[in-house]
């Protein structure tokens, strides 16, 4: 049942709270389900009053205005988000791995997990500078994310200030995992690092990098293009549909061997060059290149349907707290995600990321309540609960995903 995982859920958060101050008219784990509900909530004047309001009437419990503001800028209730965030992304991460289909085109490639990397930026009031100073706006948030491109389970994040540079934030590297990531983490170290660790990656490849062409392995093509720098080299019309090249990645007296994969661009009318060090068909190179846009939409799901990029504070704490709380509501559609999966469809990916963000939304009552009362909703309610669920969850599918090839199927036919 998909209000089990929920009901389950509570105990484990509350497990963590047992030292609440019993002075509390909220306790602890019911003001941060409070306030996920609260924060799910639609709303055009999104404040912090609108919040306490919100999250109040879901208790059924009143606190004042200042004694909310004070709650939301505390230390404790950031570490105790962070603490509820990393049980969902445990709960998320046991889905993911009883799902077959996160792991069938892992396997058919040779890896362990297909990750992506990226980081969105979040504009912030300019009173928040000190802690959060930012590059294009004088304050901004910088959330920095990995997910699994199959599930879209969450597998590590960090916060940190506008300004900090993409390639200063990465997750630790796991043996087998294979790492799409875009320009912004072109840095030949972090590479190195990658295949130091038994892992693989994938990017695009820099116009201005020092990638030297060793051996032309696929293309129309002369080996007298041996020893030439890629960005020197000037294709005016389409030699093969794809093409591919052995080349040497240099940095300093450093070198990485690599291999580079064009895929020629009409509109644009030239090649697009991607550099991996996996082993794998070169015409599957571009569609996992594309798998990497499930991360843009983990991104899009978290501000479009979660008040992610609109945190109305000038507390550094309350900034990080709503961040993590947006997080939070994203974990929560993948977990709604892949149990439905098991209970409706097999492929996952017929309910995408922002249907399943936007379900969340809709019904937040009905999910939060289950979060929030846990084993003390009766049985019989839950199971209705949990009905209205499965049949709504069908509405919410792609009614299109047996008509149309998307990035998934097209990359199974290729590596199968």
């Amino acid at each position: 049942m998909i209000s089990e995982s929920f009901r389950l859920l509570k105990s484990k958060i509350h497990a963590a709270f047992s030292t609440t101050d019993r002075r509390a008219k909220i306790q602890d784990g019911d003001f941060i389900i409070g306030l996920l509900k609260a924060t799910a909530d639609s709303s055009e004047s999104f404040s912090l009053a609108s919040l306490r309001l919100s999250m109040c009437s879901f208790v059924g419990e009143t606190i004042g205005q200042s004694a909310f503001n004070e709650r939301m800028g505390t230390a404790t209730l950031k570490n105790q988000v962070q603490h509820t965030l990393k049980t969902l992304m445990g709960e998320a991460f046991r889905l993911q791995n009883a799902s077959a289909s996160s792991l069938d085109i892992a396997q058919k490639l040779g890896v362990s997990r297909i990750i992506g990397v990226d980081s969105s930026i979040v504009s912030l009031w300019h009173g928040l500078a000190k802690y959060f100073s930012g590059t294009f706006t004088t304050a901004a948030l910088k959330l920095h994310l990995s997910t699994d491109l199959i599930s879209g389970s969450v597998q590590w994040l960090d916060l940190s200030s506008g300004t900090v540079h993409d390639s200063q934030k990465f997750p630790d590297i796991t043996c087998g995992g294979l790492y799409i990531v875009d320009l912004g983490y072109w840095d030949f170290g972090l590479f190195q690092s990658i295949e130091k660790g038994g892992a693989f990656f994938l990017s695009r490849i820099k116009s201005n990098s020092n990638v030297t062409i060793a051996k032309v392995v696929a293309g129309n093509f002369s080996n007298s293009l041996i020893g030439t720098k890629l960005k020197d080299l000037v294709v005016k019309r389409r030699r093969s549909e794809v093409v591919e090249f052995l080349g040497q990645l240099s940095h300093k007296k450093q070198v990485l061997n690599v291999r580079v994969v064009g895929f020629w661009n009409i509109k644009e009318r030239r090649y697009r060059w991607y550099t991996t060090n996996l082993n794998a068909s070169r015409k599957a190179i571009s569609d996992l290149y594309r798998l990497r846009w499930q991360i843009e939409l983990s991104f899009k799901s978290m501000k479009s349907a979660f008040n992610f990029d609109r945190i109305p504070t000038l507390s550094p704490n309350a900034t990080t707290t709503l961040a993590l709380i947006g997080v939070c509501h994203y974990v929560m559609s993948t977990i709604l995600r892949l149990k439905s999966s098991q209970k409706i469809d097999s492929r996952t990916r017929s309910l995408s990321l922002l249907r399943s963000a936007n379900m969340i939304r809709a019904f937040s009552y009905d999910i939060y309540s289950l979060l929030q009362s846990g084993y003390r909703m009766s049985a019989s309610l839950a199971k209705k609960i949990d009905n209205m669920l499965l049949k709504t969850i069908r509405s919410y599918h792609d009614p299109n995903v047996n008509n149309r090839m998307n990035t998934e199927n097209r990359l199974g036919n290729v590596i199968s």
